[in-house]
């Protein structure tokens, strides 16, 4: 009888602590869900599964620095005024006033060189149409007869026939490009502008005081397909579009594009709908002597460019400033671009 009492009390002690202890742990376990937040334990619950995150963990902690779109796509309000500037060039009118040759007098086919040469006059270099044609363009055979096959070197690399002489043809924006970049001691870079819109050609050269060799026709007229050959040692052919025509764009306004023409005047406007047309079936060629002060002004403004460093633990947005250096544009410009470090 007395070691069953002792039992029962063993058990009636056993029992006592088991209850204590299941009283003290559901204390303690209300006391921890008061002072842990959901919002935490939801954080720490989804660091542990980071395949599940489709974006960062961490927006509002960075509003200013936390982009509320794409960055890579702009704004409705960005997209409107972009597409108004291409259709229009914002000053309502801007014309250089660059010097003048008509090509009559003594290159009948020279208006490539003549537009040349006004465009380096206009950058303050001392040079003829006849220099320039002498001393630095390469000139090759004009087209002529064989078997019955019509040949010819190739207009984009040499000017086929002398453009002093009513046997020459015309030639390409590389053909110049390569004459230019012969000469000594020049002070500006010679681009190539192809496939280049209108507007771009007015809003990053004309308004920032370079005029444009640009190749069209002869008054802007209905271009046509005259004539083709084979271009010598190759198997390809040059279909030839007339009236084959170089000027030189210095401005625009509304209405109309205005133009050093060589065959005409200074200064003179053609409608716009009448120069795309004329523009686009040559090919859309363009040529700019950009001068190298350009190049030393943007550089002197260029801003300081901040670098990403990465960041432990949360992934996060950071606003960089970089620089945009387009040498064919002859631009140097700040941007805003958002990197995800993680």
């Amino acid at each position: 009888m007395h070691k069953e009492t002792k039992t029962k009390r063993k058990h009636i002690n056993f029992l006592a602590s088991l209850t204590a202890s299941a009283l003290l742990f559901t204390a303690f376990s209300l006391v921890c869900a008061q002072e842990v937040p959901t919002e935490i334990a939801a954080e720490a619950q989804t660091e542990l599964a980071p395949e599940e995150i489709t974006e960062p963990l961490i927006k509002d902690e960075y509003p200013d620095d936390t982009p509320t779109e794409n960055p890579d796509e702009p704004s409705e309000g960005e997209t409107e005024q972009e597409q108004t500037s291409e259709d229009l060039p914002t000053p309502e009118k801007v014309v250089l006033d660059v010097p003048y040759i008509n090509q009559r007098n003594g290159f009948p086919n020279g208006c490539e060189a003549v537009s040349a040469v006004m465009a380096l006059k206009y950058l303050g270099i001392e040079i003829t149409p006849n220099e320039f044609i002498s001393k630095y363009l390469d000139m090759g055979r004009a087209p002529y007869y064989k078997g019955g096959v019509r040949y010819g070197c190739d207009p984009h690399e040499e000017f086929p026939g002398d453009p002093r002489s009513k046997g020459g043809w015309g030639c390409y924006p590389a053909v110049i490009k390569k004459a230019a970049d012969k000469m000594e001691n020049r002070a500006f870079t010679s681009v190539v502008l192809r496939d280049a819109s209108l507007t771009t050609l007015c809003n990053d050269y004309i308004d920032k005081g370079i005029p444009v060799l640009f190749w069209g026709t002869i008054d802007m007229s209905e271009p046509y397909i005259y004539t083709s050959w084979k271009i010598e040692g190759t198997e390809r052919t040059h279909l030839w579009t007339a009236p084959f025509h170089c000027l030189l764009l210095v401005g625009y306004d509304k209405d109309s594009y205005y133009f050093n023409d060589p065959w005409r005047k200074k200064n003179a406007a053609y409608p716009k709908k009448r120069v795309e047309v004329a523009y686009n079936a040559v090919g859309r060629h363009a040529l700019a002597f950009i001068p190298d002060s350009l190049f030393e002004e943007e550089e002197k403004s260029e801003p300081e460019v901040e670098y990403a460093k990465p960041v432990l633990f949360a992934p996060y947005y950071e606003k960089l400033t970089f620089l945009t250096i387009n040498r064919k544009k002859g631009l140097v410009k700040p941007r805003n671009l958002w990197y995800y470090l993680g």
